[in-house]
């Protein structure tokens, strides 16, 4: 079946017309159906009923957010953010792309006023909440980002679509040779994309990796409490095992340092902290191992942590529970 998807893209619209018409032509070259602020003018509060019908009638929902927060409604809220809180109480797959260095953006498209800046900051804060999202730095970018994350998400959670009338009697007939054109297309391209992805990151971390200690090599350093000082010797891989599933849908570094803390302090009482430069090391490490990935806002005092794709397999290879049973031989008896 030939069906297409209907994709709402949310964005604020004058600092963002690049980026939104490189998203656009490539929702359309992918035989997609994008919706958005281009049907309807979002800035008149007597339309948002109609918005909600629009993302209503979508499939997934796809946010690009960079250094503006938009114009403000009669609920206090931007219709950005408004359209984002309604995409995520219905049963829509959100992908979310958020610009990773905001503090490089020109003025006109940043938010100058202080109330502006603050809403935008908390707004990025829940948007990277409790989900995973991409980083962008130019418009450029964005195109392959889009495309591989929704193809992927097509596959993983396949929505309703829409399919012509004409073509639902003889669905049945074709549906299989279909499906498996389709799948045959979407693994070329994640085989394509992983392959330009781990030549990428080879490169990107061979100098960083030299002479790395393994993962099973201990690092000695020092727990403070309350004027005690704890000895402690820990191997890479332990303390992988304890950060790796608490940002597995991202965190912020100031909780994961108390979390980290605990874990290495259990049965002791009292409260417990890492020296800066200690931390500052594991960051690194896993940094270099090419595991995590941390990005720093400058509207705000923390870091937020994350697993790369070599992170996550690390994660599930260290974590998961591995066969001990052995093969069982089997003997053949020889004819007489």
């Amino acid at each position: 079946m030939n069906k297409r998807y209907q994709v709402f893209v949310s964005s604020t619209y004058a600092d963002l017309k690049d980026e939104r018409h490189k998203v656009i032509q490539t929702l359309m070259e992918m035989d997609c159906i994008p919706a958005g602020m281009e049907l309807f003018p979002a800035s008149d509060d007597e339309q948002w009923d109609f918005i909600k019908k629009v993302i209503d009638d979508c499939d997934y929902y796809v946010l690009i957010l960079g250094g503006r927060y938009g114009s403000i409604s009669a609920s206090g809220m931007s219709f950005t953010e408004r359209e984002f809180d309604y995409a995520v109480s219905k049963p829509l797959k959100i992908l979310a792309f958020v610009h990773g260095s905001p503090e490089k953006l020109s003025i006109e498209h940043s938010e100058l006023g202080e109330d502006l800046r603050h809403r935008l900051s908390e707004f990025r804060k829940k948007v990277c909440s409790n989900r995973l999202v991409k980083f962008w730095n130019s418009a450029s970018e964005l195109p392959g980002l889009v495309a591989l994350a929704l193809t992927k998400m097509i596959k993983t959670y396949p929505a309703e679509g829409w399919v012509r009338a004409n073509q639902i009697a003889t669905s049945a007939a074709l549906s299989d040779i279909n499906a498996l054109a389709k799948e045959n297309r979407f693994l070329k391209g994640e085989i394509k994309a992983l392959e330009d992805r781990i030549d990428a990151q080879i490169k990107k971390n061979e100098a960083a990796t030299e002479r790395l200690a393994d993962m099973d090599e201990a690092f000695d350093f020092v727990l403070y409490s309350e004027g005690d000082e704890y000895e402690v010797s820990e191997n890479w891989s332990n303390l992988f095992r304890i950060i790796a599933p608490r940002i597995a849908e991202n965190a912020w570094e100031s909780w994961l340092r108390k979390q980290l803390c605990s874990n290495l302090a259990a049965g002791q009482f009292g409260t417990f902290y890492l020296p800066d430069e200690t931390f500052d090391t594991i960051r690194a490490q896993f940094t270099a191992y090419g595991f995590i990935e941390t990005r720093y806002w400058d509207s705000e005092k923390d870091r937020l942590w994350g697993l790369t794709e070599a992170g996550d397999r690390a994660m599930l290879n260290a974590m998961t529970v591995k066969s001990t049973k052995k093969p069982k031989l089997q003997t053949k008896k020889r004819s007489k």
